[in-house]
Protein backbone atom coordinates (compact mmCIF):
# COMPACT_ATOMS: atom_id res chain seq x y z
CA UNK A 1 0.00 0.00 0.00
CA UNK A 2 1.29 3.46 -0.88
CA UNK A 3 1.43 6.26 1.63
CA UNK A 4 2.70 9.79 2.14
CA UNK A 5 3.39 11.90 5.22
CA UNK A 6 2.00 15.41 5.60
CA UNK A 7 3.73 18.38 7.23
CA UNK A 8 2.08 17.52 10.57
CA UNK A 9 3.81 14.12 10.50
CA UNK A 10 0.62 12.18 9.80
CA UNK A 11 0.96 9.13 7.58
CA UNK A 12 -1.80 8.70 4.97
CA UNK A 13 -2.32 5.31 3.33
CA UNK A 14 -3.76 5.41 -0.17
CA UNK A 15 -6.03 2.43 -0.56
CA UNK A 16 -8.00 2.55 -3.78
CA UNK A 17 -11.32 0.74 -3.76
CA UNK A 18 -14.78 1.40 -5.13
CA UNK A 19 -15.78 3.34 -2.00
CA UNK A 20 -12.87 5.76 -2.53
CA UNK A 21 -13.77 6.09 -6.20
CA UNK A 22 -17.37 6.89 -5.29
CA UNK A 23 -16.28 9.54 -2.77
CA UNK A 24 -14.03 11.13 -5.40
CA UNK A 25 -16.78 11.04 -8.00
CA UNK A 26 -19.02 13.12 -5.72
CA UNK A 27 -16.24 15.75 -5.91
CA UNK A 28 -16.22 15.64 -9.73
CA UNK A 29 -13.08 13.50 -9.87
CA UNK A 30 -13.29 10.26 -11.79
CA UNK A 31 -10.51 8.04 -10.42
CA UNK A 32 -11.61 5.31 -12.81
CA UNK A 33 -10.35 7.49 -15.67
CA UNK A 34 -7.23 9.25 -14.32
CA UNK A 35 -5.56 9.58 -17.72
CA UNK A 36 -8.35 11.90 -18.91
CA UNK A 37 -7.69 14.15 -15.92
CA UNK A 38 -3.87 13.96 -15.92
CA UNK A 39 -3.44 17.71 -16.45
CA UNK A 40 -5.62 18.50 -13.44
CA UNK A 41 -3.63 16.09 -11.25
CA UNK A 42 -0.44 17.94 -12.21
CA UNK A 43 -1.56 21.57 -12.47
CA UNK A 44 -4.44 21.93 -10.01
CA UNK A 45 -3.43 21.44 -6.36
CA UNK A 46 -7.03 21.80 -5.18
CA UNK A 47 -8.18 19.07 -7.59
CA UNK A 48 -5.38 16.79 -6.39
CA UNK A 49 -6.14 17.56 -2.74
CA UNK A 50 -9.82 16.76 -3.27
CA UNK A 51 -8.87 13.44 -4.86
CA UNK A 52 -6.48 12.61 -2.02
CA UNK A 53 -8.99 13.53 0.66
CA UNK A 54 -11.62 11.37 -1.00
CA UNK A 55 -9.24 8.42 -0.81
CA UNK A 56 -8.16 9.03 2.82
CA UNK A 57 -11.53 10.29 4.06
CA UNK A 58 -12.19 7.28 6.28
CA UNK A 59 -8.75 7.62 7.90
CA UNK A 60 -9.26 11.35 8.38
CA UNK A 61 -12.68 10.82 9.91
CA UNK A 62 -11.30 8.24 12.35
CA UNK A 63 -8.57 10.71 13.41
CA UNK A 64 -10.95 13.67 13.55
CA UNK A 65 -9.08 15.47 10.74
CA UNK A 66 -11.24 17.87 8.75
CA UNK A 67 -10.69 18.74 5.10
CA UNK A 68 -9.34 22.14 6.19
CA UNK A 69 -6.85 20.52 8.59
CA UNK A 70 -5.81 18.07 5.87
CA UNK A 71 -5.32 20.88 3.35
CA UNK A 72 -3.33 22.95 5.85
CA UNK A 73 -0.82 20.11 6.19
CA UNK A 74 0.03 19.96 2.49
CA UNK A 75 2.59 21.91 0.49
CA UNK A 76 3.96 21.58 -3.03
CA UNK A 77 6.61 19.01 -2.17
CA UNK A 78 4.17 16.84 -0.20
CA UNK A 79 1.59 17.10 -2.99
CA UNK A 80 4.13 15.94 -5.57
CA UNK A 81 4.93 12.88 -3.42
CA UNK A 82 1.24 12.26 -2.75
CA UNK A 83 0.41 12.51 -6.46
CA UNK A 84 3.02 9.87 -7.29
CA UNK A 85 1.66 7.64 -4.52
CA UNK A 86 -1.89 8.12 -5.78
CA UNK A 87 -0.91 7.23 -9.33
CA UNK A 88 0.86 4.07 -8.16
CA UNK A 89 -2.07 3.09 -5.95
CA UNK A 90 -4.43 3.54 -8.90
CA UNK A 91 -2.17 1.48 -11.16
CA UNK A 92 -2.23 -1.34 -8.60
CA UNK A 93 -6.03 -1.16 -8.39
CA UNK A 94 -6.66 -1.46 -12.12
CA UNK A 95 -6.55 -4.55 -14.28
CA UNK A 96 -3.24 -5.06 -16.13
CA UNK A 97 -4.41 -3.32 -19.32
CA UNK A 98 -5.61 -0.15 -17.59
CA UNK A 99 -2.59 -0.19 -15.29
CA UNK A 100 -0.23 -0.32 -18.27
CA UNK A 101 -2.06 2.57 -19.94
CA UNK A 102 -1.92 4.63 -16.73
CA UNK A 103 1.79 3.95 -16.19
CA UNK A 104 2.52 4.94 -19.80
CA UNK A 105 0.55 8.17 -19.35
CA UNK A 106 2.39 8.89 -16.10
CA UNK A 107 5.78 8.34 -17.76
CA UNK A 108 4.81 10.60 -20.67
CA UNK A 109 3.53 13.28 -18.30
CA UNK A 110 6.73 13.21 -16.23
CA UNK A 111 8.84 13.40 -19.40
CA UNK A 112 6.84 16.45 -20.55
CA UNK A 113 7.28 18.07 -17.15
CA UNK A 114 11.07 17.53 -17.29
CA UNK A 115 11.19 18.88 -20.84
CA UNK A 116 9.19 21.96 -19.86
CA UNK A 117 11.44 22.54 -16.86
CA UNK A 118 14.57 22.39 -19.02
CA UNK A 119 13.00 24.69 -21.60
CA UNK A 120 11.96 27.25 -18.99
CA UNK A 121 15.03 27.14 -16.76
CA UNK A 122 17.84 25.90 -18.96
CA UNK A 123 18.80 23.48 -16.19
CA UNK A 124 19.28 19.83 -17.07
CA UNK A 125 20.45 20.48 -20.61
CA UNK A 126 23.04 18.04 -21.89
CA UNK A 127 26.53 19.29 -22.74
CA UNK A 128 26.95 20.47 -26.26
CA UNK A 129 23.36 21.69 -26.52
Amino acid sequence: MHSFTDTAGRDWKLEINVAAMRRAKTQGIDLSMPVSQMQEFVMDDVFLTDALYAVVHTQAETQGISLQQFESSLNGEILAQARDCLWEALAEYFDPGKAEMLRAAIAATKAEMRKASVTLTGFGESKGS
